[in-house]
């Protein structure tokens, strides 16, 4: 079923047979019914995967609709006043503070299986991440959860500051989230401070995804406002279209992991 991208199990496999099979359907249990699903599995090189995508559309449909605006963006992109280093975008990723796992090593042949989980593993930060076409990569911008002029950013990010990075930018949202305000910060502390280097000729472009805030008039009167024209990537496309979430979110994730890994060790 993945060309249809729909949700499908070894179970529902075998409801299905019986329906388009009478002999099938004839096999004395369910054991021997789940069996033949499994050898039959096996012949045709099947594998029970999890999902590494979810969207509402059929991948042909967002193929499609990814290769229009593609095309549609290519021609704008080759005009003489762009510049590599002024074709921006930007994205922003939840990042959790524990990378936990569900597996584990256990006895062959054990009914139950125990596995200790962090106090930590429904909390998460959002990371923004901004790239260019000559890959630069602006400064990140780091969202907490928090008052937006709280504790945290009375205390706690002076010191990020000063023990992590004077390069990186921090705000607080209520809910960790990226919203109209924390994007508005972003604007103001990233991408003007790199925008106004632009040199006369150049119209900078940044793409966003369909997000709401991303397409709020606040928010987009004020990217125009700095001489940047900006792009939506449609709904459901950004993983075909979108860099930073194709070739930047998952890197840094994997080495944020690997760094966990190696501290629980």
């Amino acid at each position: 079923m993945s060309s249809q991208a729909l949700p499908m199990s070894v179970q529902l496999l075998q409801v299905k047979a019986c329906k388009l099979s009478p002999e099938f359907a004839s096999k004395p249990n369910r054991l021997a019914k789940m069996k033949s699903i499994r050898r039959f599995l096996k012949r045709n090189k099947l594998v029970h995967r999890m999902a590494t995508h979810e969207s509402q559309k059929a991948p042909s449909e967002t193929q499609d609709e990814a290769l229009d605006w593609i095309e549609t963006v290519k021609p704008i992109l080759d005009q003489p006043n762009r510049d590599e280093d002024y074709i921006i975008n930007m994205d922003q990723t939840p990042i959790p503070f524990t990378f936990g796992r569900k597996k584990t090593i256990a006895q062959s042949g054990a009914r139950t299986i125990q596995n200790r989980k962090s106090t930590s593993d429904t909390k998460r930060a959002t990371a923004a991440i901004t790239i260019t076409a000559s890959g630069k990569m602006l400064p990140p911008y780091m969202i907490f959860k928090g008052a937006p002029n709280g504790r945290i950013v009375q205390k706690e990010f002076p010191k990020f500051s000063r023990e992590i990075s004077n390069n990186i930018f921090y705000a607080c949202q209520a809910n960790a989230w990226m919203d109209e305000r924390a994007v508005l910060l972003w604007v103001a502390n990233v991408l003007a401070p790199y925008v106004e280097k632009a040199p006369g000729h150049v119209v900078p472009i940044l793409f966003l995804d369909s997000y709401k805030c991303h397409m709020m008039q606040s928010v987009m009167h004020r990217i125009q406002e700095i001489g940047v024209e900006v792009r939506h990537i449609p709904g459901g496309c950004t993983f075909l279209c979108q860099p930073v979430d194709i070739g930047v979110n998952k890197p840094i994730k994997q080495r944020m992991r690997d760094k966990r890994k190696n501290w629980m060790l």
